[in-house]
């Protein structure tokens, strides 16, 4: 297994806060796709047993950047709902961040496929005690599946993100609109941040900001990268003066 990072800019302040984890198959593995390597996403039952693994390689990796000189830097971690299933979770999460010296202000949780959460209040109990730890939480691709608001309204997350899909049609896509206008009014009644991520126009941006979104994520590369390419981005952006990595990072809202 081979993790890679995917470098990411605030658009709102201009900072790189972090970094997205994943993980890829081997370039030599059989089917390999495109750039010689492949998303286990794919063979969603690997996941269970990969997930923590990602989780200490990342804290591992962003403790090393933070040591370089990029203080405050945030590392995201997507894990399927199934993950809560597993009753190693927390301890895992627990276990990587004291391993790797990791304050928990800079691991975000991103949830994806809350459709297949267990039973919302055992849910809940199991995502409040990540919280209580410090990390962060995010439903991913908010608005794609079939969860009930009413589940998530249970949940203790601190933010929605907005799925790509509904982004990339900004604001050409009058529907998609309406849809994200929506979206940012009902998180906000709800005391959740909303993050709209893969902006990769102007146009997106002004029409993001204009509803209230409060952080508007790009990437600094259209592809995920190794960890020493990642880095030398991330420096190569500082330098430029296009995203400076603030020297502090606050904590997340209880």
């Amino acid at each position: 297994l081979v993790p890679l990072f995917r470098p990411m800019v605030d658009l709102s302040t201009g900072n790189v806060f972090g970094v997205e984890a994943l993980v890829r198959w081997p370039p030599a593995s059989e089917g390999a796709g495109e750039g010689g390597s492949r998303s286990p996403a794919d063979l969603a039952s690997f996941m269970v047993p990969i997930a923590p693994w990602l989780v200490r390689t990342a804290c591992r990796q962003v403790v090393q950047w933070q040591e370089a000189g990029l203080p405050g830097l945030r590392v995201s971690v997507r894990l399927s709902a199934r993950q809560f299933r597993q009753v190693d979770l927390i301890p895992d999460v627990q276990l990587a961040l004291a391993e790797a010296g990791l304050d928990p202000h800079c691991l975000e949780l991103d949830v994806t496929d809350t459709s297949a959460l267990p039973q919302a209040h055992a849910s809940a109990r199991g995502l409040a005690e990540l919280r209580e730890l410090g990390v962060r939480l995010t439903i991913d691709d908010f608005a794609i599946g079939d969860a009930s608001l009413g589940a998530l309204r249970q949940l203790p997350m601190d933010a929605w993100k907005i799925d790509r899909g509904l982004v990339r049609r900004l604001p050409k896509s009058r529907e998609d609109a309406d849809v994200v206008t929506a979206l940012v009014a009902l998180a906000h009644a709800l005391r959740l941040e909303v993050v709209a991520e893969g902006i990769s126009g102007d146009d997106q941006r002004a029409f993001l900001a204009g509803r209230g979104c409060d952080r508007l994520r790009g990437d600094l590369s259209p592809r995920p990268l190794a960890a020493r390419e990642c880095l030398e981005r991330m420096r190569e952006a500082i330098l430029e003066g296009e995203a400076p990595v603030p020297a502090t990072r606050a904590s997340p809202e209880p």
